[in-house]
């Protein structure tokens, strides 16, 4: 055995829409002080009927993805759900 192992799959991630750019697949996600880049593919599951363009900005995403080989801070979305609106924030809150 060479010590290498496959990255972990099935990673679960979730957060508020804080960036969204469906011109490359890319989505932030807020939850706290914690960023997290997923990226959107065409075969992500669970994607809304208008895809990438049906997920509103500030709503609450949860899903599972992989770590990309290249860059391990960034998960390939296997499987996302929209659960629900992000809760009416007050001007200047974050």
């Amino acid at each position: 055995m060479d010590g290498a192992s496959p990255p972990p799959s099935g990673l679960r991630f979730a957060g508020l829409i804080n960036n969204l750019d469906c011109g490359t697949g890319l989505v932030t996600l807020k939850l706290g002080d914690i960023r997290q880049r997923i990226l959107l593919t065409i075969e992500t599951r669970g994607l809304p009927l208008g895809g990438c363009a049906g997920l509103p900005a500030g709503a609450w995403l949860e899903g599972r993805g992989t770590p990309a080989f290249d860059q391990p801070r960034l998960l390939i979305a296997d499987e996302v759900r929209l659960r629900r609106p992000a809760a009416n924030l007050a001007p200047g809150g974050s």
